[in-house]
């Protein structure tokens, strides 16, 4: 149903490789639109947290 509502928030895996995965079965087997979006929003949940990083270092 939504497996990956159920992972907890520090369990992320590398984002390229997903888009891969979805790069090569998409011709074959439609994404659902909410884990495309949960893709989505995890992209800029990792995108927000580097960039707190590397402003935190530059400080």
């Amino acid at each position: 149903e939504q497996p990956w509502s159920l992972l907890p928030p520090d369990d992320f895996y590398p984002i390229s490789s997903i888009r891969l995965e979805d790069q090569q079965t998409d011709g074959l087997i439609p994404l659902p639109s909410e884990y495309q979006s949960a893709i989505d929003k995890r992209q800029k949940s990792i995108s927000s947290l580097a960039n707190e990083i590397t402003a935190a270092q530059l400080n």
